[in-house]
């Protein structure tokens, strides 16, 4: 398709019909009639992908950002937009995509009023130029030099996303991805460090390393860990408060504040890059394409953990989910195992080899004993293949685990048969199967019980 080509199938009635328009597309230059007694206002703007706009995003939305941004400019100026002059500089003509852009910018130019007067095409990166022509009356009633102390300032939309190069839509999707609610576009809010995390976000996808989806994924598996992350360290400043004894006042906290933040944040860099480090060692040397690894899944509940909660004070409490919470991260960890989550009085963990599974079970069982504010435990462990997305594991494994803590005793842990199979070898434990479990979808768990061998 030849430049000539492209523009009678594209651009030829790209607009508005305008009478004051006596040569338009099609000849050297376009001819115009300028009203009597206006002057003519002019502007120009340039739109680089990868700069002002991701290569991914939908063609008519790039039409009409195209034209927009010269209307804000234009109308700021009390002119009214008239004429328009198009350069697109494209690596291939793209039939779906120039009908795409097409009616992007032909729709917002028709409901202005604005003719496509003229333009020019080329081949090279992607990068659109729009001038935008106009008239004011003489002299013109407002210049950026014309502005006055008290004078008010509309802004239309949220401020921000166009700076981020974000389309709206897909902002607020960032936004909510982490864990935020949306925000009235009259609401002063952002600054620039959101703006550049914006633009973080958006290189991402520029640079071809993930897809949108992926990308709002991994906003919200960081939001999600932050958010927790946050509120514990709120609770740590508050309890530092009260610990000192002095009654507390704003600028205290805002001065401890300012002296504690500092330093959590330097650790939890330092601290997510060590699990970073141990996350690649951990990863397979051939990881499967559809994101499963073969897994041991533990869940380790506390038995009465309800009835404890009415029985204690607050402190007690406290004290008794810290210890729970201290002692399962350090038998874990020295297990080489991983915990996953805990929610309330349950933990999620996994280990690369049912043996390691199993040992961090029993020592679980042997660190609660010697911790008097703690009840006793129940442990599920199940193996097989499990989906790891977004740092959690997901699938019937994980179900299993899950049953199996629920049908245990105080005290005690179960496994499945799998795993039963795999330590019926390892002269560390001992096995003793129980009665089959009737569980959803017809099926049955069967059980057995481990210990230590002696």
């Amino acid at each position: 398709m030849n430049e000539r080509e492209l523009i009678q199938r594209y651009f030829r009635e790209g607009g508005a019909v305008r009478n004051d328009v006596a040569i338009g597309v099609g000849d050297d230059a376009a001819l115009i009639n300028m009203p009597p007694t206006m002057q003519l206002v002019a502007k120009t703007d340039t739109l680089v992908s990868g700069v002002h706009f991701l290569p991914h995003y939908p063609a008519d939305s790039i039409g009409h950002r195209a034209l927009a941004v010269n209307l804000s400019d234009v109308a700021a100026m009390g002119a009214t937009p008239a004429w328009a002059l198009l350069s697109l500089t494209l690596p291939k003509p793209e039939p779906i995509w120039l009908q795409g852009f097409a009616d992007g910018f032909g729709t917002l130019a028709r409901k202005h009023n604005i003719a496509l007067v003229g333009g020019d095409t080329t081949s090279g990166p992607l990068c659109i130029t729009v001038q935008l022509l106009g008239y004011a009356p003489y002299p013109p009633a407002m210049l950026r030099s014309g502005g006055k102390p008290g004078d008010v300032l509309f802004v239309s939309g949220t401020t921000g996303d166009s700076g981020a190069g974000l389309q709206i839509e897909e902002g607020t999707r960032l936004w909510r991805s982490l864990g935020f609610p949306d925000v009235p576009a009259d609401a002063v809010l952002f600054n620039d460090r959101d703006l550049d995390a914006a633009k973080l976000l958006a290189s991402l996808t520029d640079a071809g390393l993930v897809d949108p989806d992926v990308r709002e994924a991994v906003a919200r598996a960081t939001a999600q860990s932050m958010s927790r992350l946050a509120e514990w360290q709120v609770g740590m400043l508050e309890r530092l408060m009260e610990s000192s004894g002095a009654p507390s006042h704003p600028e205290q906290t805002l001065q401890a504040a300012r002296e504690v933040l500092p330093v959590l944040e330097e650790l939890q860099s330092y601290v997510w890059r060590r699990h970073l480090a141990a996350a690649v060692v951990r990863m397979p040397v051939s990881p499967a394409a559809d994101g499963r690894e073969c897994l041991v899944v533990g869940v380790a509940d506390v038995i009465g953990f309800t009835r404890a909660t009415r029985r204690r004070s607050t402190a007690e409490l406290a004290g008794m989910i810290e210890r729970f919470g201290s002692s399962t991260t350090e038998v874990i960890a020295e297990g080489r195992g991983r915990i996953v989550k805990t929610i309330g009085d349950e933990v999620l963990f996994v280990a690369h080899t049912v043996g390691d599974g199993a040992a961090i079970a029993l020592a679980l069982q042997d660190r609660v004993r010697t911790e008097p504010a703690l009840p006793p435990l129940r442990i599920g462990l199940a193996v097989g293949s499990v989906l790891v997305r977004d740092g959690d594991v997901h699938g019937e494994v994980v179900n299993t685990a899950a049953r199996l803590t629920g049908h245990a005793r105080p005290d005690t842990v179960l496994v499945d048969r799998e795993a039963a199979e795999a330590l019926a070898v390892d002269a560390r434990f001992a096995l003793r199967p129980l009665r089959p479990v009737a569980v959803p979808d017809d099926r049955r768990l069967y059980p057995w019980v481990l210990e230590r061998a002696n």
